[in-house]
């Protein structure tokens, strides 16, 4: 009897164990079957820019695992979206108009937001994912994204020509989009990086023979080459990638050459992240009032340990110098003046610039220095230098500006490519405008700037065309950023 009923629990234990196998057989085979269907479900990352290059972001696109038919019942959690950031710090959302269809490919799905707009496709299996049709405030636009795991490191950037012939789209100054993405995450050696760049309204996109190589880590900062080819191998490109074991930051910086049919040109490339770097001087001039310079300034002054003068009637100002009166404190003013000076130019509603006003005998020439120390710890063996210049075209004399820096203060070098300007001899009443923005990458490594040491800064002046007045000039915004 005992055997009997041993024999029956070893047949219920059998039989129990079969079907549980039985089901998780099923279990995982329904697994194997919603993976297989969900393959293009997940997150897309990339890169974005206007053909203009007026804008440029990072992209990710999230494709919920969700399968509902009806759009007006799901959460926002499973409805489609991209977010795009975008170099000046704006972020922009975007939504998908419908729901993609369950195990199929993606074809021509709508994302819409405010301002922007594109057609999202992707294979069955999460392959070549493709973006067209994209437009961003009226503007064409290109994105590239790719399906990952995890978040790739993606940097949005410029490039800008030096040395440029007579190429039609690359005239000296101006910028357009260079960005890189980093599929791997960009720590350590890699040989996938893409990269995308505008040339006059086309994007090229390479992936091959791009490669991140040599880092070097040092108390938390790393330094890495890269180096890479783009527009159908005519464009050769090298230079560094920095970033933070913390991540906090990742900027890159170098230069490239193009074999194009107007000859060899060649030119500088930057990252918009500048959170690598370390700031060593800012100055947005809006306590500034024009009443002059002094070494421990009051409030409306500027300090003379940093700024100079000189090209005026009244006297050449030195650093560390006094000058409260006369041409070098003309006070502040929205523009129109005569008497030639320094004003504190409001270009814009309580928005306040360093101004002169040139006259027959005032700043022509003339020029004003700035010197910044560098108060930081560390050599610095790059500076970016950025900031605005405005003009108030407003007679019909043409006056040139000039950008220089210089290491020792003896020896100044001029800033080419967008910091050589004239204004117009033709008057206008169109007040202030914005001439140029400098965002300049300035190399000292072969002679870096040691702690407590200075770097020099120049804007100098002179008549170049025309007759009568002069126009008035403004410098706002001043960053001076180093790594």
């Amino acid at each position: 009897m005992k055997n009997i009923f041993y024999a029956c629990i070893s047949m219920l234990f059998l039989f129990s164990c079969s079907v549980d196998t039985n089901e998780l057989n099923e279990q995982e085979e329904n697994l194997t079957q919603t993976i297989e269907k969900n393959l293009n479900r997940g997150m897309y990352y990339g890169m974005f820019t206007t053909l203009n290059s007026k804008y440029r972001a990072k992209v990710e696109i999230n494709i919920p695992k969700v399968f509902l038919n009806d759009y007006t019942k799901v959460s926002k959690q499973q409805i489609p979206y991209a977010r795009v950031d975008l170099q000046n710090g704006e972020t922009v959302f975007a939504k998908a108009i419908a729901l993609p269809e369950e195990k199929t490919a993606i074809s021509n799905l709508l994302f819409k937001g405010e301002n922007i707009s594109f057609l999202f496709s992707v294979d069955n299996n999460g392959s070549n994912p493709t973006i067209s049709s994209a437009k961003y405030k009226s503007l064409d636009a290109d994105i590239l994204v790719i399906k990952a795991n995890r978040r790739p490191k993606t940097i949005t950037g410029t490039y800008e020509c030096l040395d440029c012939g007579t190429h039609p789209s690359l005239g000296e100054g101006k910028q357009q989009t260079f960005n890189i993405m980093f599929p791997d995450g960009g720590t350590g050696n890699e040989n996938n990086i893409t990269t995308q760049l505008n040339l006059g309204d086309n994007v090229f996109v390479s992936n091959t023979g791009n490669s991140q190589s040599n880092c070097d880590a040092n108390n938390g900062k790393n330094n890495c080459d890269i180096t890479g080819t783009s527009v159908n191998g005519n464009v050769t490109w090298t230079g560094n990638h920095i970033y933070q074991d913390d991540a906090s930051c990742s900027s890159v910086t170098g230069t490239w050459d193009f074999d194009s049919n107007y000859g060899l040109l060649s030119g500088t490339f930057v990252s918009d992240d500048a959170t690598c770097r370390q700031t060593i001087f800012s100055e947005d001039f809006n306590s500034f009032q024009a009443a002059g310079f002094t070494p421990s300034p009051a409030v409306g002054q500027l300090d003379s340990n940093i700024y100079k003068v000189t090209g005026f009637s009244d006297g050449d100002s030195d650093y560390g110098d006094t000058n409260t009166s006369g041409d070098l404190a003309r006070g502040s003013s929205v523009g129109g003046v005569s008497a030639g000076g320094i004003y504190a130019f409001e270009t814009s509603t309580g928005d306040f610039s360093l101004g002169v006003q040139p006259g027959g005998s005032d700043f022509t020439p003339g020029t004003i220095d700035i010197r910044v120390e560098n108060k930081t710890n560390s050599y610095l063996s790059e500076i970016y230098l950025n900031g605005d210049l405005f003009v108030n075209n407003d007679q019909e004399r043409g006056n040139s500006i000039d950008i220089y820096y210089s290491i020792d203060n003896v020896n100044f070098i001029l800033l080419t490519g967008g910091t050589n300007y004239v204004s117009p001899g033709p008057s206008d009443g169109d007040g202030f405008q914005l001439a140029f923005s400098i965002n300049k990458l300035i190399d000292l490594s072969s002679n870096p700037i040691e702690p407590s040491e200075f770097i020099y800064f120049r804007l100098e002046s002179d008549d170049v065309s025309g007759s009568g007045a002069r126009d008035e000039f403004s410098i706002d915004n001043i960053l001076v950023e180093g790594i």
